[in-house]
């Protein structure tokens, strides 16, 4: 099976939507693993964990007054009205969309609905963990990018902030032995 060539680290990825953006949309972006993830040696990424920070703003957002108001997590600057947040990550490209959860490609999503005149969120729980564990609970990928998509959906974003959804991924790298790097490999390539 696989054994650790490090210890674990973190990558980061940003996904953004603009201020205004309307009910049911969906932004897509790439996290490259063409550094980590080798054919020849059978180097494979050994995802362990997910955690997904949403956010409002932008660093230069200036508030009342002519303030600068950096990055916050308020819910009533991310949505004008109830509805909820989504982020899915995938090893397959998915055209800006969501995947089934039955879908091989799926290596974590989750939710978050809320109402910001009232500041209660709720999160939706998922089919799929956020904290995968370590080598032999965790999930490995051969893909050389993995793909960080959210949405919104009942209501459009705030129409004064960007929303962002700020992906944390803790990560291993791992040497696969033949048989396991192919397995996994048919399996990535069989869900195209």
């Amino acid at each position: 099976m696989a054994t650790s060539k490090t210890s674990s680290f973190y990558m980061t990825e940003i996904a953004t939507m603009s201020a205004a953006t309307v009910d049911g949309s969906r932004v897509t972006v790439e996290v490259d693993l063409g550094a980590y993830v080798d054919v020849g040696s059978q180097t494979g990424l050994a995802v362990e964990e997910i955690d997904v920070i949403w956010q409002a703003g932008t660093a230069t957002t200036t508030g009342a007054g002519g303030a600068v108001v950096g990055p916050n997590s308020f819910l009533a600057n991310m949505l004008d009205s109830d509805g909820s947040l989504a982020y899915q990550l995938v090893d397959n490209n998915p055209n800006e969309a969501f995947v089934l959860a039955n879908d091989r490609s799926l290596i974590g999503s989750g939710s978050i609905s809320f109402n910001p005149a009232t500041l209660v969120a709720t999160e939706v729980a998922d089919f799929y963990p956020d904290s995968f564990g370590k080598i032999d609970e965790s999930r490995i990928v051969v893909a050389d990018k993995l793909y960080f998509t959210m949405g919104n959906n009942g209501s459009d974003v705030n129409a004064t902030f960007q929303l962002n959804a700020i992906l944390r991924l803790k990560a291993r790298l791992v040497k696969l032995d033949s048989k396991d790097w192919m397995a996994i490999a048919i399996t990535s390539v069989s869900q195209e």
